[in-house]
């Protein structure tokens, strides 16, 4: 696919994106059969068990036609003035999971010498940091390597430097002096 093609057809792409998460983390023949009725209270008990946010419940329950586009737009409209928009129930209980897979798979990499750090920094187009920061990685691991740092003696002392000459101080004059 060209870059032409995936920016006009960004839109489709993105919604199989999201039907394929949807359908991944709340598979209908399971999740369809644990809905008594359609209410908040209920996909706030949904979310203790799946781990899925409620507004993508209320998504996926439209999509498997469970709900038509007025109970879900009642739906939404409680979603929001109970403030879940901003943060949902459990969202300040449960630990963010932290990304591993790429990780791994950069170490491994590295370690089998399929790829330099190097070439990871030249071939991702993101901040080394950044790298670290989405994937996981320890912090610095994708860093220039530090080179030894060697202190150099003077050969010459600063006197023997200027030939032996004493430097002269030459007092500057200010306005108004």
């Amino acid at each position: 696919m060209t870059e032409e093609e995936f920016v006009e057809n960004f839109k489709a792409i993105e919604d199989q994106a999201h039907r394929f998460a949807s359908a991944f983390l709340l598979p209908a023949s399971q999740f369809s059969v644990e809905i008594d009725t359609a209410a908040i209270w209920e996909l706030e008990r949904l979310k203790a068990r799946w781990k899925v946010s409620i507004k993508a419940q209320i998504m996926r329950l439209q999509r498997l036609q469970i709900l038509d586009k007025s109970s879900a737009t009642r739906l939404y409209k409680i979603y929001s003035a109970k403030g879940y928009s901003r943060r949902e129930p459990f969202d300040d209980i449960w630990p963010m999971q932290e990304p591993t897979l790429l990780a791994d798979v950069f170490k491994a990499l590295v370690d089998a010498g399929q790829v330099t750090k190097e070439d990871l920094r030249e071939d991702l187009p993101l901040f080394p940091h950044d790298v670290e920061s989405l994937t996981g990685l320890p912090s610095g691991w994708l860093s220039l390597q530090a080179a030894r740092i060697v202190e150099l003696k003077p050969v010459l002392t600063p006197r023997e430097n200027l030939g032996g000459a004493r430097g002269e101080v030459i007092p500057i004059k200010r306005n108004g002096d």
